[in-house]
């Protein structure tokens, strides 16, 4: 190879990672070194299926789905624990029906399935002990009553625990021998020992299970790991060791329970997984966790995505009044639009609780982030706004809008509130025929019409008036609104788990998007406004502000504005101190903010950064409210 010789070990080297398939990591950029690609399977896992008996067929899709799972994980075997079919009938043809049900949905795996038998496989509803009818039905249809399964990693023993065809298992002497033989020749192997039976007969004293433990024993004494599992319970729980042979009962995949999964009772699969040199781990996994490739399609994800983020889905076209001192009562109205290509079903109302964990329809999945995700801090579920009346559910068909008008009223508060919120879920109807609930969230605005005077309690607050997943849990900032000298005094309290303050130079940026807390005054319109940014936390309070002008530049949107640094601000501020957060004192000459006995567009708007990429904004009002300030009449 041009030129050069390649010397044996480097050639042998070579060969066998050839051989074995084995590649190295290629790396695109320096960074830490990551292992090499393992080239071949090295270790065995064997999955088990739970009782599925209920007297009824509502658990066969429990089995259907757990059949789904068992082929994406692809085990190297499938075993059950027993009690496959209800059983305990005297009709072999009910029987036949019950075993055809069971294997159309278990005959689909793509591993090899041995099946155990348990009590309602094989006892006859004859309640006679000599009736061995379903016992012969068994054999025929599933197999061998015991057997013993070497693998490559471990040997599997199955018992038969209803030999007597009664309650309590009684092991025969027969299958004592049988076993007991099995497991010395297993310890012989030196891999480990599972043992699976459909009744747990470690817990019956008569079942002769001791003249079985004691050579398991002996096998764990030796070093072979040996774990004995059962089922028939119904309910998953891991009995204490003995002699340190592992002991475990498990639930059901389809059978019947009645109560919460930390009382043992769940829908779940089995598995245990082993390796070579003796490793043996049990665990076990909720029914329905894996998920197809195409579990979301691409078509679907789009409608759901549509609906949440359209402003047009839902909209509050109404504007309240703080009910601080006064009460409220009237109408909002909310118009929905549906702006996906399929019928949307509409539910919902005011927001009175904390959200639910989601339910999703036929998967037996549990999704807990829209619990997880709730903040008390933004969304008040304890609103002293009530709703008159509920809203009945409505269909929109696809580019449909609605106005639906809701009867919201509320006494008069000694202090402003949070604003009211909507949550409605807009469900459609997928491409795989599944219900997707899509929630959808606002807030009424409420405007406030403020009169300044000598006093002003820390009565107020800033708000987050808009639904944004990275709200902080942090209490709101606190405002307090007085006149004194002929200036506005803005008194705040700022509760902030870590204040920050990180210079940039660009004012532009930061109003629209700080890096640093800020808070920001707006006096007057859009068409006039002045736009004031305070850096608390820059450490010199006798920094100038940053004022925002009004940009008249023809051409232009009349509303945008520039920023400038402005050097001869008659706003002052002062920073306090609060030990956690901060406090800030603003004074405003009231002849900037406008003329005697005016009323004024005004709002306070305080921005939380904790040093992180997003900005969090809480403000005094909704920017959709148009809330004002009434300047006393002579200053």
């Amino acid at each position: 190879m041009n030129g050069r010789t390649i010397r044996p070990a480097v050639l042998l080297c070579l060969l066998i990672q050839s051989a074995l398939g084995q590649g190295r990591i290629e790396p695109g950029t320096a960074g830490r070194d990551l292992p090499a690609p393992e080239s071949a399977r090295r270790d065995v896992t064997l999955a088990i299926l739970p009782d599925r008996t209920t007297g009824r067929d509502w658990g066969l899709p429990y089995l259907a789905r757990a059949v789904e799972d068992l082929n994406r994980i692809g085990p190297s075997a499938v075993f059950t624990i027993g009690d496959m079919v209800q059983g305990y009938t005297r009709s072999m043809t009910q029987f036949d029906a019950e075993i055809d049900a069971y294997r159309r949905i278990v005959d689909d795996l793509r591993s090899p399935f041995y099946p155990i038998p348990g009590n309602h496989d094989t006892i006859a509803g004859s309640r006679s002990a000599d009736d061995r009818r379903f016992e012969d039905r068994y054999r025929e249809r599933f197999g061998p009553l015991y057997f013993a399964a070497p693998f490559d990693f471990a040997t599997v023993i199955a018992l038969y625990t209803d030999e007597a065809q009664v309650s309590a298992p009684l092991l025969s002497e027969a299958q004592i021998e049988w076993a007991a033989a099995r497991i010395d020749a297993a310890s012989k192997r030196g891999k480990p020992i599972i043992v699976l039976m459909h009744k747990p007969a470690w817990r019956y004293r008569d079942s002769r299970w001791d003249r079985l433990h004691e050579p398991l024993a002996r096998a764990q004494k030796g070093g072979i790991r040996v774990i004995v599992i059962a089922g028939h319970f119904h309910s998953m729980q891991r009995d204490p060791d003995r002699d340190d042979v592992e002991y475990h009962i498990i639930g059901t995949c389809g059978g019947m329970i009645d109560q919460h999964p930390l009382a043992g009772q769940l829908q779940h699969l089995t598995f245990v997984r082993l390796g070579p040199a003796g490793e043996a781990q049990v665990y076990h996994q909720a029914v329905g966790a894996t998920l197809p490739d195409d579990f979301i399609r691409a078509i679907d994800q789009t409608r759901a995505f549509r609906l949440k983020s359209s402003e047009q889905s839902i909209e509050c076209l109404t504007v309240l009044d703080q009910p601080l001192r006064s009460p409220v009562n009237a109408a909002v109205r909310l118009r929905f639009t549906n702006p996906i290509d399929v019928p949307v079903r509409v539910t919902g109302g005011l927001a009175a609780s904390p959200p639910a964990a989601d339910i999703v329809g036929d998967w037996s999945l549990i999704d807990r982030t829209p619990r997880d995700l709730f903040n008390p801090f933004v969304t008040d579920v304890n609103t002293p706004f009530r709703q008159g009346g509920s809203i009945e559910p409505f269909t929109l068909a696809p580019e449909e809008s609605v106005d639906v008008d809701v009867e919201l009223r509320c006494e008069a508060q000694t202090r402003m509130i949070m604003p009211p919120e909507f949550n409605f879920t807009a469900s459609f109807t997928d491409s795989q025929g599944r219900s997707v609930p899509v929630v959808l969230r606002t807030r009424v605005p409420l405007r406030m019409r403020h009169a300044l005077g000598p006093f002003g309690a820390m009565d107020m607050m800033a708000c987050a008036w808009r639904f944004d997943v990275y709200a902080r849990l942090e209490p709101n900032p606190e405002i307090g609104l007085s006149i004194h000298d002929g200036r506005l005094n803005v008194a705040l309290a700022v509760h902030d788990d870590v204040p920050c303050y990180f210079p940039v130079n660009d004012p532009t940026a930061r109003v629209l998007n700080p890096t640093s807390d800020a808070v920001v005054l707006r006096l007057g319109t859009a068409e006039s406004a002045r736009v004031y940014l305070i850096e608390p936390l820059c450490g010199d309070a006798s920094r100038p502000v940053w004022q925002a002008m009004e940009q008249r530049a023809e051409g232009q949107d009349p509303g945008e504005i520039r920023y400038a640094l402005d050097p001869e601000s008659a706003i002052s501020w002062e920073l306090i101190d609060s030990g956690r957060g901060y406090g800030l004192i603003i004074q405003v000459p009231l002849g900037l903010i406008g003329p005697p006995g005016s009323e004024v567009p005004f709002n306070i708007e305080i921005a939380d950064n904790d040093e992180t990429y997003h900005t969090q904004w809480r403000r005094w009002s909704d920017p959709r409210a148009g809330s004002t300030i009434l300047l006393p009449s002579r200053f």
